[in-house]
């Protein structure tokens, strides 16, 4: 009886143990659902009003990150105000597990990880909506540790946006690739999806060209208007000064084009 009793307790275990994963998978794919639905441009459309500044925030454990070249990329390439938040959080390892600290609030976040100290970037994303301040649309967070999304395990991504605006960029050697990702992940969170052409930013991989195809230019130009010729010149002065190098060209031939079509209009009148 009694080993019997010990083998009942031992599958009353197993089954709760498994309708608890069940529930959990259940959530995992409400908040998949969720998250893809407020990526839908058709669905996630920003009224120019309504526009508020976009916040960043630096979760950098131990690289040196440089906000104000970040702040300057944001600002020529997207044309919308951004705002370097002071907010008194804190990365921090301690115990084999990583934490993030809000001073302000006596706080402390634990942070999910795999078992190579990998972070779950929605485990960061659930304490960015918790401090998201009221008055900025998108958040952005630099992190300089790596991180992996637990519904693609095995990619090695540079970068994701969640839903409530909010997304999580990883520093990367490679200026080009870091910088691209994070216009890339913001351009998400403001409704953009990806793009088929890959000499577009939004390109769901990596893309061959840090510039934006027509077609997500004009989504862009809804949001904010842009003067095309001036942010082309902005661009290649701030990509000369970050380093780069590959980009250079083709902006220059991209301003000549500019150029070139505003003076057969002004001919044309």
């Amino acid at each position: 009886m009694q080993l019997q009793s010990q083998q009942i307790e031992v599958v009353n275990k197993t089954e709760i143990s498994q309708n608890l994963i069940k529930v959990e998978q259940q959530q995992t794919q409400k908040i998949i659902l969720t998250n893809n639905q407020e990526l839908m441009p058709q669905q996630n459309q920003l009224i120019k009003s309504e526009l508020k500044p976009i916040g960043l925030l630096n979760l950098s454990l131990e690289k040196c990150i440089n906000l104000q070249t970040i702040k300057s990329w944001i600002e020529i390439y997207l044309g919308l105000e951004v705002q370097i938040l002071n907010l008194q959080l804190a990365l921090y390892y301690e115990r084999n597990n990583f934490y993030i600290y809000d001073i302000d609030n006596d706080q402390t976040y634990k942070l999910e990880k795999d078992d190579k100290d990998i972070i779950n970037v929605f485990s960061i994303f659930k304490v960015m909506t918790q401090v998201k301040p009221k008055n900025i649309s998108s958040f952005i967070a630099i992190v300089d540790q790596d991180i992996y999304d637990p519904y693609q395990p095995q990619a090695n991504i540079l970068g994701r946006a969640g839903n409530q605006r909010v997304c999580v960029v990883q520093v990367q050697t490679e200026v080009n690739d870091f910088y691209s990702t994070i216009v890339h992940e913001l351009l998400h969170t403001l409704g953009f999806g990806h793009c088929q052409y890959s000499n577009c930013l939004m390109y769901a991989n990596i893309s061959t060209s840090m510039q934006l195809c027509e077609k997500h230019l004009q989504k862009l130009s809804h949001i904010k208007e842009i003067e095309e010729l001036k942010r082309y010149r902005a661009l290649l002065h701030i990509s000369k000064q970050i380093g780069f190098q590959k980009e250079f060209q083709a902006l220059e031939q991209i301003i000549k084009k500019v150029e070139t079509q505003a003076n057969s209009s002004m001919q044309m009148i």
